[in-house]
């Protein structure tokens, strides 16, 4: 569903807001709420994850695709047509909120995660470094540059719950007839990637 969430990873508390794109009211109101508690921080840290929502109706595959954002306590799944992902002219119109693009493109803020970045966010070129990335840096370690998420978590001493330590898992099937419900389960699995990212980001950049 639509809707709060509430998830634990490593014991953490962390509450879940899932959007729809097309819900620009409700994306600018948790950006706005997210911002303000980065504002608490010493460090500003979101970590950032992309998932593909595959869902098969009368054998066809039907994919969405999650934007997931996490400030530690907070994360916001944001909903996105799977047509985002495609560098096609066909979906040329569709346009991400104008409060989410200024967010991704907030150079206070180090959006740590994946850089795979949709069609749609394209304008926000200079967002993100990927967690090994921002590793190789910080510890002086360059063979951690585009290393898997679990080496990087290992390398910075992060415990990692992701699906397995073969490396990480884009996607989150869905079984309900409604593509864009999720169940408590399926939430967690979305936004563990994501709240590594931010741990590892977290961590780093103290250490500056």
């Amino acid at each position: 569903k639509m809707g709060g969430y509430s998830t634990k990873i490593e014991g953490v508390e962390i509450k879940v807001k899932v959007v729809d794109i097309g819900c620009e009211s409700l994306i600018e109101t948790h950006i706005n709420q997210m911002r303000s508690a980065l504002k608490t921080q010493p460090v500003k840290v979101v970590g950032v994850d992309f998932k593909r929502l595959t869902h098969h109706k009368s054998l066809i595959l039907i994919e969405r695709l999650l934007l997931v954002l996490c400030d530690g306590a907070n994360c916001l799944i944001i909903h996105m047509p799977s047509e985002m992902y495609s560098s096609s002219n066909v979906h040329k119109d569709l346009r991400a909120p104008e409060k989410l693009m200024e967010f991704l493109q907030d150079s206070s803020v180090c959006f740590v995660g994946s850089t795979r970045r949709p069609s749609v966010l394209a304008p926000a070129s200079s967002w993100g470094v990927e967690a090994g990335a921002l590793a190789a840096l910080v510890l002086k370690k360059p063979s951690l540059n585009g290393s898997k998420l679990w080496v990087v978590s290992r390398e910075v001493g992060i415990r990692y719950e992701g699906s397995s330590t073969s490396g990480t898992s884009d996607a989150v099937k869905v079984d309900s007839v409604d593509p864009v419900v999720l169940t408590d389960e399926q939430v967690k699995l979305a936004v563990t990637e994501a709240y590594t990212n931010y741990k590892i980001g977290h961590k780093l950049l103290t250490l500056l």
